[in-house]
């Protein structure tokens, strides 16, 4: 990825956090982030986030609130790779999954039973906890 390129979706990756900041100044500190050789090697929309880590207001990485900040999407597609919910499968299964703003995630998945009135039921997996992989 050359220069330009790299630049514009560094800005667009900040712009994500900071939408009311003029794109200009965006523009502006993602330059100053090519700058910089240990961000530059990096995919753009990753020194993007490296960068913004001290100034976010969320969770640390090993912090319960990871999971709230992994998309709904990336929740179902780790779930895709579990085997079928039902009874006698382990209680909790562990996937590992690219996100986005996040990088390397592990996501445990519950294996959860829903009761109808008494008789059978429907088991089904839940994410119930999430940490960055760094």
């Amino acid at each position: 990825m050359d220069r330009s390129e790299w630049i514009a979706a560094c800005a667009h990756q900040l712009q994500r956090r900071w939408r009311t900041v003029d794109p200009e100044v965006l523009e502006e500190v993602a330059a100053d982030l090519w700058a910089d050789a240990s961000l530059r090697i990096l995919p753009a929309t990753r020194a993007a986030t490296e960068w913004l880590q001290p100034v976010s207001l969320a969770s640390p990485p090993s912090a319960n609130g990871t999971l709230a900040r992994v998309p709904g999407y990336d929740i179902s597609r780790g779930s895709q790779g579990l085997p079928p919910p039902f009874k006698g499968q382990p209680e909790k299964l562990q996937v590992v999954i690219d996100v986005a703003d996040l990088g390397r995630v592990k996501i445990t998945y519950r294996l959860s039973e829903v009761r109808y009135r008494g008789r059978g039921g429907h088991y089904f997996w839940t994410a119930c906890h999430a940490e960055i992989i760094e």
